[in-house]
């Protein structure tokens, strides 16, 4: 491969990546979780979810929050379906943004 088409091929790639990122959609939701047990309770249920790309909790003072990432086009369906995942091991869910 020539020294253009390698430039070619990385602004492509790059192009891809950006791409992704703006399909990509943070949700933030307010949880009733208390600790680690807690959240270790809900894995499974969230790891099922078929259009969560990636979550994490923020347990803290402030709040205890759950982070989802999905595709923008998914949000509402995440939504719904994390808010059921919560509600099966009788924690609560509101979504922030």
């Amino acid at each position: 491969m020539g020294f253009i088409a390698s430039i070619q091929n990385k602004i492509r790639k790059r192009k891809s990546v950006d791409n992704k990122k703006r399909n990509q959609e943070i949700l933030t939701f307010q949880t009733t979780f208390h600790c680690a047990g807690c959240v270790n309770k809900v894995q499974p249920h969230l790891n099922a979810i078929k259009n969560i790309r990636a979550w994490n909790v923020e347990l803290d003072k402030t709040g205890q929050k759950l982070n989802v990432r999905t595709r923008s086009a998914h949000s509402d369906e995440v939504t719904r379906k994390v808010k059921q995942a919560l509600a099966r091991e009788g924690y609560q869910a509101e979504r922030l943004n």
